[in-house]
């Protein structure tokens, strides 16, 4: 049987707006208590960093855990940011300087194509279950929208001319890396709640 209230081991307050966006009335969701010590991201892959941000959490509290981690990944620049992408160029960068790096990177490359990439991890009694969401596009030559957070300004996704910034929130919620991970993820709890 699948839980029907789960911790989500995340303090991005984003992230979680958009998570609640996505899964509807489907599961209840707590986030990590205010005295919860910080969770850290030790690993060289996404989907390592996600395990350890579920387990840490499933070992302090003992209830059932989402984590996620995220990366977008840009073949001209040989899959960076990847694993490090919310704190690319540094800690001291503000997230429009992040994007800014970026497209600097990318000056007089015509190979646009990058992807989002989103691995999350469920623990249930213990047993972590694993779901990734992938959303394939480009990255625009300049900034444009004021929706979403992070790279969405930026990032345009396969088969749209307009960036997750621009496109309204319900479509990045059903298109989104993010999305097809918690899609799965809903899915699997459906399976197993109705075998």
């Amino acid at each position: 049987m699948c839980p029907k209230r789960w911790i989500v081991a995340t303090r991005n307050s984003h992230k979680l707006e958009e998570i609640y966006a996505i899964v509807g009335n489907s599961f209840m969701l707590d986030i990590l208590p205010d005295d919860f010590p910080p969770i850290e991201e030790p690993f060289s892959t996404i989907s390592a960093n996600a395990w350890a941000k579920a387990y840490k959490a499933w070992q302090i509290l003992k209830n059932p855990v989402v984590a996620e981690d995220t990366g977008m990944e840009i073949e001209a620049l040989d899959g960076k940011p990847g694993v490090h992408t919310a704190r690319y160029g540094g800690q001291h960068l503000s997230m429009k300087e992040r994007r800014q790096l970026i497209l600097k990177q990318l000056e007089g490359h015509t190979n646009r194509n990058a992807q989002f990439r989103t691995v999350l991890v469920a623990i249930i009694n213990g047993v972590p279950h694993f779901f990734e969401g992938i959303v394939k596009g480009k990255i625009a030559y300049q900034e444009s929208g004021s929706g979403g957070f992070g790279y969405d300004p930026i990032f345009i996704p396969e088969g749209y001319d307009k960036t997750f910034a621009e496109l309204p929130a319900q479509i990045k919620n059903l298109i989104s890396h993010r999305a097809r991970a918690l899609q799965k993820f809903i899915g699997f709890c459906k399976k197993i709640s109705n075998p």
